[in-house]
């Protein structure tokens, strides 16, 4: 076998092999016994026809180019074992030459990892934790805590008069723009707490004085898609009026909810618990930084291939995430004024960035001898995910896990703890 590499970029390579006869010739008996295993012989079973009857019904032509077929397979993966090629996509494989009972000629076109230089990442990385914030509790987010779980335990009863500010109502609306329904303003049985505003602006106002199975029609103005006002018109049918009585709170509200002695120690419980959060947020932070700037400062010269697979990944997550809006990618577009190519070329940039962050964890990973084993994520997997139990891909799961434990062991080796 010949082979002439010739460098096209630096992810980039066009390899140009020759098989000579012998290694073209070697695989025509699992050519022949494939064919006929293929192909309805009259006489013989499948994969017993001989080379002769073959050739016979269907020319010597298919038996060369199955084992040329065969040889290419072969000998591509002998090539991308004894160059150490990692390729980041299928290959593209053309003939240049195919004749019977003469040396074959081909190319590979491939697009392989990048080769990554990193900067003094651990110094970096200290200066980068140098920026972590202390975080704080102010007793007004304590007090807005208290008064969510106040909310959560509320008691409600249904009632026969005039919603009021306050009250949970159950409604059905529907949006239309121009007498035109959107599909993405509607709903059923939607419960909503007047005065909590979480409605367009407007709408829950709308509703005060209303009762049970009443209707109303009324107009908004509201900016859908972030382009020019649009007066929309709502059609809301009432289904359920509720009071809700919030519990007073005090010492036995705070026992009643368990584990708390008193209303002071609910809120201290509260308070430390709001600072961890804003302490793991704090530190989520400064690692996206630390990685961040460490990408910045490598050289890395990303296949295209990898950034095309990134923005299809990207554009899948936009449209599950946008269907909880009960809108579709389509109808986003077109509300949004773009086509899908324009959404892609917005992606590109944070499809890059994604990819180069990514890589250089890899690359910290293999400098520093980072490792994860089997125990290790099995641990992991039944401690917070119950051994996995109810997820379709254990094994994706498994993969999920590896590579946070991973990112963990790697950034405890960048941040000193004090």
């Amino acid at each position: 076998m010949e082979i002439k590499i010739n460098k096209i970029s630096a992810t980039k390579k066009e390899i140009t092999v020759v098989l000579p006869l012998p290694e073209i010739e070697k695989h025509i008996q699992k050519a022949t016994e494939t064919i006929s295993f293929e192909k309805t012989i009259k006489g013989f079973r499948p994969g017993k026809a001989p080379k002769k009857i073959i050739e016979e019904k269907f020319g010597k032509e298919i038996i060369w180019q199955e084992a040329c077929n065969l040889a290419i397979k072969e000998s591509y993966f002998k090539v991308m074992e004894e160059n150490s090629f990692s390729v980041v996509a299928p290959p593209e494989i053309k003939i240049e030459s195919i004749e019977i009972n003469k040396p074959l000629e081909y190319k590979i076109i491939i697009e392989i990892f990048p080769e990554i230089t990193l900067p003094d990442y651990k110094k970096i990385a200290e200066e980068e934790s140098k920026n972590e914030k202390e975080v704080s509790v102010e007793e007004k987010e304590v007090d807005e805590a208290l008064a969510s779980i106040q909310e959560s335990r509320a008691k409600i009863k249904t009632v026969s008069r005039s919603a009021r500010i306050g009250d949970e109502v159950s409604i059905d609306f529907q949006g239309l723009i121009d007498g035109v329904e959107q599909k993405n303003l509607k709903a059923e049985k939607l419960d909503i707490i007047l005065g909590k505003k979480r409605m367009i602006e407007g709408f829950e106002e709308e509703l005060v004085g209303l009762k049970e199975g009443d209707s109303k029609t009324f107009f908004l103005e509201t900016d859908l898609s972030g382009n020019d006002k649009k007066k929309v018109e709502f059609r809301v049918k009432i289904n359920s009026v509720k009071e809700r009585e919030i519990p007073e709170l005090n010492d036995e509200f705070a026992k009643s909810l368990g584990m708390f002695s008193d209303l002071k120690d609910l809120r201290e419980k509260i308070k430390e618990n709001i600072k961890n959060e804003k302490e793991n947020r704090e530190k989520e932070r400064i690692k996206a930084k630390i990685v961040e700037a460490i990408a910045n400062k490598s050289s890395i010269d990303i296949p295209e291939s990898m950034i095309e697979k990134e923005i299809e990944n990207m554009v899948t997550e936009f449209k599950e995430k946008i269907l909880q809006s009960n809108l579709t990618f389509e109808e986003y577009l077109k509300q949004a004024k773009k086509s899908e190519n324009d959404f892609k070329e917005e992606l590109r940039i944070s499809a890059r960035k994604r990819i180069s962050m990514g890589l250089v964890l890899q690359e910290i990973a293999k400098k520093e001898k980072i490792e994860v084993g089997d125990k290790e994520v099995n641990d992991y997997l039944d401690k917070f995910y119950n051994k996995g139990a109810g997820f379709p891909d254990i094994q994706k799961l498994k993969e999920h896990v590896a590579n946070i434990i991973l990112n963990e062991k790697i950034f405890n080796s960048l941040i000193k703890k004090p």
